[in-house]
């Protein structure tokens, strides 16, 4: 088993490493290896995950919501195709009620051309 330093799993993820460690701060990544100066290593399942967590965050999902989806990923619990399906139920329900809105402003729009307050 191939184990990499921090630098080098930030450079194959092109991010840096305060955020890796910020993810291991907040619990995202578990049991990651460290060598005999404690030096953080990480094997290619932690990059595979790191990726992952990257991906959910370009998707703005919140640490708080990758957490609880990676923990129960980590319990075989859920699957990254069952994390994707949830979060784009979440996005689609949050688009509706964007879009009601801008249907109650587009609304307010006509009525305020006609009225000028």
């Amino acid at each position: 088993m191939e184990l990499l330093t921090i630098n080098e799993v930030s450079n194959i993820l092109r991010t840096n490493s305060s955020r890796i460690r910020y993810y291991e701060k907040h619990g995202l990544i578990q049991n990651f290896y460290r060598d005999s100066n404690n030096h953080r290593l990480y094997t290619q399942r932690d990059i595979e995950i790191l990726k992952f967590i990257l991906c959910l965050r370009t998707l703005n999902m919140p640490i708080k919501e990758i957490k609880n989806k990676i923990s129960a990923f980590y319990q075989n619990d859920l699957s990254k195709k069952d994390i994707l399906i949830e979060h784009k139920k979440y996005l689609e329900l949050k688009r509706n009620e964007y879009m009601n809105y801008i249907y109650e402003i587009d609304e307010k729009i006509k009525d305020s051309n006609q009225n000028d307050f």
